[in-house]
């Protein structure tokens, strides 16, 4: 079934020529590189890195999220001078964020989240308090929420904006503009301290995730839905419960440690099974027509589409 809202989004401007989206991509990614850098060697400089009560692992996983603005910076240089299109192009038919949208794709995805995280706790038993004190996570969560929204709109922006609407702007060939940007964003979570059965997993859930924001973006022709499913993710495992051993330190609560090279084949089976469930439960709650969480950007576009067509 074709998607009029992401006929419209992928068509609202000039489509982006093959070398030129090559060029942006390469130069957004050295951008974002070079502040990382700039922040590592900044801290080194001044002696920052010493000050801080982090470990090698934790001050390198700070600085990547503080880097992250540098994606917004170069997506910006890239649109404004290479392309010539105004950036808001990317964020949807209508040039701004459905936040609508952005807020009912939150919600499904922290009520999937809690369903899912109650059946792994009769599965497993496992969730303990980390050492986060109460105090010291209350006043640091509206902080660490701004970093988290930096970092999962720079990345929706980057993967379903600048290269999965720019490459559709080119060819209509979903094979192209679902996998590119897809494997690109899966490549991206990748780690080589990760043993083949917490790769496995990973590349599981990341690969569930992906194709839910592709689904929702593709339904809406907006980045709304894909930013609120990102952003209610990464808060809930980064802040709430974490199955991560490096981002545990943030969190209130400790899950089953996905990066432990001893899993169970519980463990195993029971994660990518969830991952597969986490896409039909949420394409669900937000595209049934019933569902009181049903997203309405593709509702909205839908008579502007067609009038567009009819005056063509």
């Amino acid at each position: 079934m074709v998607s009029k809202s992401f006929e419209a989004y992928r068509t609202n401007t000039q489509p982006f020529s093959v070398p030129r989206l090559i060029i942006g991509t390469v130069l957004i990614l050295l951008i974002w590189f070079g502040i990382g850098v700039a922040i590592v060697l900044l801290a080194l400089a001044t002696n920052i890195a010493e000050k801080l009560p982090w470990d090698e692992n934790e001050f390198i996983l700070a600085a990547v999220f503080i880097s992250f603005p540098g994606i917004w910076i170069g997506i910006w240089l890239v649109m404004r001078f290479l392309h010539r299109q105004p950036l808001t192009k990317l964020f949807g038919i209508e040039g701004k964020i459905a936040w609508g949208d952005y807020a009912r794709a939150f919600i499904a995805t922290i009520v999937w989240l809690l369903i899912a995280e109650a059946l792994m706790y009769l599965l497993f038993q496992d969730l303990e308090r980390t050492e986060r004190q109460r105090a010291a996570w209350f006043f640091s969560f509206i902080p660490l929420m701004a970093v988290l929204f930096i970092q999962t709109s720079a990345e929706e922006l980057l993967f379903r904006g600048y290269l999965m609407r720019g490459i559709a702007s080119r060819f209509r060939s979903p094979w192209l503009w679902i996998l590119i940007p897809s494997v690109s964003f899966i490549a991206l979570h990748y780690s080589p301290d990760l043993s083949l059965a917490s790769l496995f997993i990973v590349a599981i859930d990341i690969t569930a995730f992906t194709t839910l924001a592709v689904v929702v973006t593709y339904a809406t022709g907006n980045l709304g839905a894909a930013l609120g499913c990102h952003m209610a993710n990464n808060l809930f495992v980064g802040l709430v419960i974490s199955h991560e051993s490096e981002l545990s330190g943030l969190a209130l609560f400790r899950g089953v440690q996905l990066d432990q090279p001893d899993l169970s084949s519980t463990v195993l089976i029971a994660f990518p099974v969830l991952s597969v469930l986490f896409i039909a439960v949420q394409t669900l709650m937000l595209l049934h027509p019933k569902s009181p969480l049903r997203l309405t950007g593709y509702i909205r576009t839908a008579p502007t589409v067609a009038a567009m067509a009819d005056g063509a």
